[in-house]
C-alpha cells in the first residue's frame, strides 16, 4: 500500500504558491484495509475516506470509463491492481496529474527533486510553459472540463494548447456541452470571477465557441463584458464582480417586454438572489442615463424606488459593483448625498400634533415631506455651485 499526494497540491508546491487543499490516493489498497486502519467512508459512487485525525480526503486509486452523456455517465473501477498512473491518466490537464509519494512530500519541498515526481504526462514541463494541456481524449467525455480549463487561464494566465483547444471545441460541436446543468455553470463562472483575469475566462469559451452557449445572456454583449473585467479590482468581492458582469446582460437586455426577459434570464442562469438584487439596483441606477439634472424630487423617488431608507447598506454596496458603470449611472455622488442628508428623518421628527392624527400611509407620506424639504436645500445648494 502506498500513498501519494496529488493533483492541485502538487500544482501549487510546484508554482510556490500557498496549498489550499490535499488531496490523498491510496495505491494497492481495499475499501476493508481503510477502515480497519480507522478510516471513515464517505463516497458513495466510489471509495472516499477521511483521514481519522487529519480529516483529510484520501480516495482509492481508480479508473473511470464513459457509460453515458454529460458528466455523470462514468462507470468507475477501483481495485488494488490500479497504478498511480492509471489514476493520473484520468485527470483533466497535465498540470493536474502529478504526484508525490506521501513519505516523499517534505523532502521534495526541500529539495525540488525531479526524480520524487510521478509525472507521467509531462505536468511540470507544462506548468514551466504556461500551457493547459489535456492528458487523453478522455478529457472529452466530461463538458465540466471545458469551464475548469477557461477558470485555470484565468487563474494563472496559462494558455490553452492548440490541441485542448480543438477538443473542447468539438465537445461544442457535438453537443457534449449541452449536458451541463445552470448550476453546474454557475459554479464555475463564480469561481472564475474570484481569479486575477477572469477576462480570460470568457476569452476561452468564446475561443471554442462555448460562451454562448453555456452563458447565453451574454450572446450581445461579450466585448463589453471583456472591458468591465479590465475594470476589476482585487478590492472587489466576487459577488459584486458577478453583478458587475451581469449588469452587462442587464444593459444588453432590450425590446418589449425586458424587465419580464431580464427576470427569466436571471432564473435561467440560477442567479443567488443576492446578486440579483446588485444587478437590479445597478440597472435601476442606469435608466435616469440621458434624462437630465434630477431634482429634490426625483431623488426621493429614487431612493424610494431603490429601497435604500429600508435597507442604507445597499448604497455601500452598489458602489462596490459601479466602477466599470460610471459612465452609465448620472450625478451618482449627488445620489448618495441624498441618502445622507435623508435617511436619519423618521417618525420622530414629526410634530406631536402629526404623531396623534395620522394613520397608516399618512405618516410615510409626512416623512416624505421632511425629506423633500432637506432635499430641496440640497437641489438649492447643487445649484449655487453650479
Amino acid at each position: 500500500m502506498k500513498t501519494y499526494l496529488v493533483g492541485g497540491a502538487v500544482r501549487d508546491m510546484l508554482l510556490g504558491l500557498p496549498i489550499k487543499d490535499r488531496d490523498w490516493v491510496v495505491v494497492g489498497a481495499t475499501p476493508q484495509e481503510m477502515l480497519d486502519a480507522g478510516f471513515k467512508q464517505v463516497g458513495a459512487d466510489f471509495p472516499v475516506f477521511l483521514h481519522p485525525t487529519t480529516k483529510e480526503e484520501y480516495a482509492l486509486a481508480r479508473t473511470e470509463r464513459k457509460t453515458g452523456a454529460g458528466y455523470h455517465g462514468f462507470e468507475t473501477t477501483f481495485d488494488p491492481t490500479v497504478t498511480i498512473e492509471d489514476d493520473l491518466l484520468r485527470r483533466d490537464l497535465t498540470i493536474n496529474a502529478m504526484a508525490i509519494e506521501a513519505d516523499q512530500v517534505m523532502h521534495y519541498k526541500m529539495t525540488l527533486d525531479a526524480a520524487l515526481l510521478v509525472d507521467p504526462f509531462n505536468g511540470a514541463t507544462d506548468l514551466e510553459e504556461g500551457l493547459l494541456r489535456h492528458v487523453s481524449p478522455a478529457f472529452a467525455e466530461d463538458p465540466v472540463r471545458i469551464l475548469r480549463v477557461a477558470r485555470f487561464a484565468a487563474r494563472y494566465e496559462f494558455t490553452v494548447h492548440d490541441s485542448t483547444a480543438i477538443l473542447m471545441h468539438d465537445m461544442v460541436e457535438n453537443g457534449e456541452v449541452d449536458s451541463l446543468t445552470p448550476e453546474r455553470v454557475w459554479a464555475e463562472f463564480e469561481k472564475a470571477m474570484g481569479e486575477p483575469k477572469p477576462a480570460l475566462f470568457f476569452e476561452v469559451l468564446e475561443g471554442v465557441g462555448a460562451l454562448y452557449k453555456v452563458l447565453p445572456m451574454f450572446n450581445v454583449a461579450q466585448d463589453t463584458v471583456l472591458d468591465v473585467c479590465e475594470e476589476f479590482t482585487c478590492e472587489m468581492a466576487t459577488r459584486h464582480k458577478l453583478a458587475a458582469v451581469l449588469v452587462v446582460a442587464a444593459i444588453h437586455t432590450n425590446g418589449n417586454d425586458h424587465e419580464n426577459k431580464r427576470a427569466q434570464m436571471f432564473t435561467d442562469a440560477r442567479v443567488p438572489n443576492d446578486v440579483r438584487k446588485l444587478v437590479e439596483q445597478v440597472y435601476t441606477l442606469a435608466e435616469r442615463r440621458g434624462k437630465g439634472h434630477m431634482t429634490a424630487i426625483d431623488w426621493l423617488e429614487k431612493l424610494k424606488t431603490l429601497g435604500w431608507y429600508r435597507e442604507p447598506e445597499m448604497a455601500a454596496e452598489v458602489g462596490r459593483v459601479l466602477p466599470p458603470y460610471q459612465w452609465a449611472v448620472p450625478r451618482w455622488e449627488m445620489l448618495v448625498e441624498a441618502l445622507h442628508a435623508t435617511e436619519d428623518v423618521a417618525f420622530a421628527d414629526l410634530t406631536d400634533e402629526q404623531k396623534g392624527r395620522l394613520r397608516g400611509p399618512e405618516v410615510g407620506a409626512a416623512i416624505d415631506a421632511l425629506r423633500l424639504k432637506k432635499l430641496k436645500k440640497l437641489e438649492f445648494k447643487v445649484k449655487l455651485s453650479g
